[in-house]
Parts: C-alpha cells; structure tokens; sequence
C-alpha cells in the first residue's frame, strides 16, 4: 500500500498540486463554524450566526456547477484567481460587519460562499488529466500492438496536445506515458482515495483548528486563518501551470454536465447518501448524551472519518478489475449494510464499532463515484459535472441538518439512527433502478484489451496467410461482442 502511494505523488507535479489543493480546502470544515463563533460572539444571538452560516454555504452549493463550467472553459488559473480575491473580499467585510444588520451580514455570507475556490473539485480534475483513464489490471500477458485501436474510451481525448505558452514547462507526453506504463499501480482510483482521505483529514483538524483560534486567540482568528489558507492555497495551485487542464472553448464543446446521460442519477444519489450524513450527525449527538456521555459525540464522529481514512486508503492500493459502474454499485450496497448496525448498538462500545464501520464504506463510494464521472463525461464538462455533485452533497447535508431536530425528537435518538441507513438504501434503489440510463462509460480493461488484440491482430506466420485470414474473418465480431458486453449494466 506504501509503494502504492508513493508511486503516485511521484507523478511529476502531483505532490505540489495536490498539496496546494490541500492548503486551499482545509477552511471548508472551518468557514461554516468559524462564521458561527465570530457571528455569535459578536452580535450575541446563536439564531443570527446560524442564518449567516447556511446562506454562506448555500451560497457555494448554488454556483459550484456555474464555477466548474468556468473552470472548464476559461481554465483553472484564472477562475483560481478571480474567485480566491473575491472570496477574500467578501470575507473581510463580513469580518468587518459582524455587528451590522442580518440583511448586511447575509450578502457578504452569500458572496463569500459563492465564491469559494473549489480545489477539491479542481485537484481531481488535475488527476484525471495527468493519469490514464483507463482502469489498470493485474499484470498479465502482453498487450496487443500499439498500433491504433478502432476502440477507444469516451474520454479518449487529446489531453496532452495543447499548445499553449507554457508547453515547455510540461514534460513530454511520451515520456510521461511510459512512466505511467511502468507504475500499473498509479491509477485515478488511487488518486482519488488519496484526495479522499485528505478531506477527512480537514474534517477532523480543521474544526479543530478553528475553534481553538477562534476561542484562545480572537473570536476573528478563525475566519482570518480561513482567508489566509483560502487564498493562499488557490493562488499557489494557480501558478502551477504545467499541471492545469487546458480550456475547451469550441463551438462543439456546449452542452451542460447535468444533461449527460446518468448525471442525473449520480447526483440524485449523492443527495440522499449525504441526506442521511446530516441527520447522522445530530443523531450521534443526541445518542451520546441519551447514554450520558455528551461529550464523547465528538470522538464517536471522528470515528466515522478514521473509517472512511482506512477504507479509502484500501480501495485505493487495489487494481480493480470490474467496470466503474459496477464498482459504484456495490459500493453504495455495501453501505446500506455498514450503516445498519448504527441502529442496533445497544451502547458507546458497540456505537463505536458502528461508526467505524459505517465509515469504512464512505470515501470508497465517493471514489467510484468520481471514477464512473470521470469516464462518463466529456472532457469539456468534467468540473461542472464533479462540481454538480458536490453542490448536491452539500445540499443534502445541508437538508439533512435542518430535517435532524424534528427526526431526533419525533423519533428518538436510537430510531433515528436508523435514518442513514434508509437513506443510503434510497439511494442504493436509485442507483440500480436508474443503472441503465447510465450509458456504459467503458468496458473494463480487459474488455478493451481483448477488443484491441482482436481488431488489430499480429501478422500471420509465413504459410499460413489464408487460414489465417479465415480465422480474423469469423474470430473478432463475436469476441468484441463479448467484450462490449461486460460494460452493460448489471
């Protein structure tokens, strides 16, 4: 698993890039929190800090999609630059007007949220860009000639052949290829689960972080420190070009990412995963004070992040051989089962065990899911589409909190619990019933493999040319008929 990892922060300017994007959305955790500790400290009311706090995260959830269809036609660079000085603007006035009128502080929530850099969607677009797409498999047999192949995959596009400015600064793309082809091991799927386990990462310190500034220090040390790893963080991963994307800004290039084919479907699903996260945050809370223990809720959340850290840190060491689809499909199956036990924990003992266990199937799902976007959309429209996602999530949790009180005292904090699994269940149900508007994104390696050795086949040995050529004439359309097929839904 070590070399694993290791080979993929070796990819040429992997490690800065990711390690900027890093900087840039450790504040996620924090804006959100840091706005309620100044809000209220400030002005006096919790009911103010709360309204500021969702109208600036709504704020985000609303423009992400628009922000990611920028990015894809302008470019990472200069929507980087626009939104982080934006963002800083509107952050330093709701800093400055902490104790002027709702209405006041509500507009500059709403510009700070709005225009939040989005580097977490933007570092896996970078992934997808410097890596191959197509899914490795074990090592096996030698593939067929490198000859042209009639069978390509959607996102078989000529990622590497832009020709702007800088193209000196960006390595060979031949060169890079073979580097690629020499470390099987560095696929999009490792890279994600890295990513992935680096959000937890800033979901455990960045609260943290936050509340310890905000209350030792100063009630605006928490949304400073924001605004410096915000900006700084965006600005650092603009400047490094040789990495970025290039724009697609042709007339062929239109469409939105919600319109693709099994979009829809995606983000319908990451609304209800995350529907049942929000309620499950208030749960837990109320489950550990109803087993009076209140303040090990904090310990029994950042449970579910060690899992989540542990079971992506595993999905992304493995070489998976099943299409993305399908990988997608059982993961969020697997999760209906994971989250069950939550409701059955008769104490903390077992509550903990549940929280680890439900969180090991949480970044494995967010992988697949990227993974099958990454191979389902266009190159044109791949932040919008990732940035669509996202923007569901958020509104799902966002849904989720404001719908826990009433859950929580309507049903109690133990029969609550078992919200997220029914939620996870809902979104299980979509995925499959929805699985066949899901155009079949790409056959799984071997799939391709076989299609190509059989499209292109060797020479034929000297004296064997017309038996030969009887074998190509009835061999390959049945064999690619095979290999087509494994792509289809299940």
């Amino acid at each position: 698993m070590i070399r694993t990892y290791r080979s993929l922060l070796q990819v040429p300017g992997a490690a800065r890039f990711s390690a900027a994007a890093f900087v840039g959305r450790l504040p996620v955790p924090m804006l959100g929190l840091g706005v309620v500790l100044l809000v209220s400290a400030r002005s006096g009311s919790y009911g103010t800090a709360g309204v500021v706090a969702a109208v600036t995260m709504l704020g985000y959830a609303l423009t992400a999609p628009l922000a990611g269809r920028f990015v894809d036609r302008f470019g990472q660079r200069r929507v980087l630059l626009v939104s982080a000085a934006v963002h800083g603007a509107g952050l330093v006035t709701l800093m400055s007007a902490t104790t002027a009128t709702v209405w006041l502080l509500c507009l500059a929530g709403i510009v700070t949220g709005a225009s939040r850099p989005s580097t977490g969607t933007m570092v896996r677009t970078r992934w997808a860009y410097v890596l191959p797409t197509a899914t490795p498999v074990a090592p096996g047999p030698p593939a067929a000639s490198p000859a042209p192949s009639p069978v390509r995959e959607p996102n078989s596009h000529p990622r590497h052949d832009d020709n702007r400015a800088d193209s000196g600064e960006r390595a060979d793309s031949g060169e890079r290829n073979a580097r690629r082809a020499a470390s099987p091991a560095v696929t999009l799927e490792t890279a994600f689960s890295f990513e992935a386990v680096l959000d937890e990462v800033t979901f455990i310190a960045g609260p943290v972080l936050v509340t310890a500034l905000a209350t030792r220090l100063s009630p605006w040390a928490g949304l400073l420190c924001c605004l410096v790893l915000t900006v700084g963080g965006a600005t650092a991963l603009a400047l490094q070009r040789a990495t970025e994307p290039p724009p697609l800004r042709s007339h062929e290039h239109r469409g939105s990412a919600l319109t693709v084919p099994g979009m829809p479907v995606i983000t319908a699903v990451a609304f209800s995963n995350l529907l049942g996260v929000g309620v499950l945050d208030l749960a837990i809370v109320a489950r550990a004070d109803s087993l009076g223990s209140r303040a090990l809720s904090g310990p029994l959340l950042a449970m579910l992040a060690v899992g989540s850290m542990a079971g992506g840190l595993w999905y992304g060491s493995r070489a998976w051989r099943a299409a993305p689809r399908v990988l997608w499909l059982r993961c969020l199956g697997v999760q209906v089962v994971g989250l069950v036990p939550l409701a059955l924990s008769p104490g903390l003992p077992a509550l903990v065990v549940a929280m680890l266990v439900a969180g090991l199937t949480v970044a494995p799902i967010g992988v697949s899911g990227l993974v099958l976007m990454e191979r389902l959309l266009p190159p044109h429209l791949l932040t919008e589409g990732m940035a669509a996602e996202t923007a569901a999530m958020a509104l799902g949790a966002a849904v989720g909190g404001w719908l826990s009180g009433t859950v929580v005292e309507a049903l109690g904090p133990a029969r609550a619990l078992a919200l997220p699994a029914a939620a996870a269940a809902l979104a299980f149900l979509i995925a499959v019933c929805c699985s066949r508007s899901i155009a079949s994104p790409t056959a799984d390696a071997d799939a391709v493999a076989a299609t190509v050795a059989e499209e292109c086949p060797p020479p034929p040995p000297p004296g064997r040319g017309k038996e030969s050529g009887r074998e190509q004439a009835s061999g390959p359309g049945k064999e690619s008929g095979r290999g087509r097929e494994s792509g289809q839904p299940l």
